[in-house]
């Protein structure tokens, strides 16, 4: 979340729940981003769904080669889904006991059990792509 490094290195920082203020946490470039939440938040929820990895599936279709941003050194976490529902599981009966369960800047909850860089995405797409017969190496190259 921090600075103009596209897919240069990874961080050692690690963000999750225990901040009082997920302002701190977030650069000023992701600030109108993390408002459009936070007010979709106040009209009672919103829906929302990373395109990241398809939108990588489909640049590296059209160019007929695997591809990612910069060196693809920069470290995502995921989620199992199963996971995922079961903090909303718990978050929802949390709402049920105490409505004032922190939410808006203070209800941000991080959901982890792994992550990945994405030149291994990247390299997973190229391969797909080679037994597809939609490129011919499954080595990512820098987007230019």
């Amino acid at each position: 979340m921090e600075g103009n490094t596209p897919g240069e290195y990874a961080t050692d920082t690690i963000y999750d729940n225990r901040s009082d203020s997920v302002d701190a946490l977030i650069s000023p470039s992701h600030r109108d981003v993390v408002a459009e939440l936070l007010n979709a938040d106040k009209k009672a929820g919103y829906s929302s769904y990373s395109l990241q990895i398809h939108t990588l599936i489909k640049a590296s279709l059209a160019r007929g080669a695997a591809g990612m941003v910069g060196h693809g050194k920069n470290v995502w976490s995921n989620v199992h889904i199963n996971d995922l529902g079961n903090l909303y599981n718990v978050l929802y009966d949390a709402i049920q006991v105490n409505p004032a369960t922190p939410h808006g800047s203070k209800g941000f909850y991080f959901a982890e059990n792994d992550k990945h860089n994405m030149c291994d995405i990247a390299l997973s797409i190229g391969k797909a792509t080679v037994s597809l017969g939609e490129a011919k190496s499954p080595e990512p190259t820098t987007f230019t």
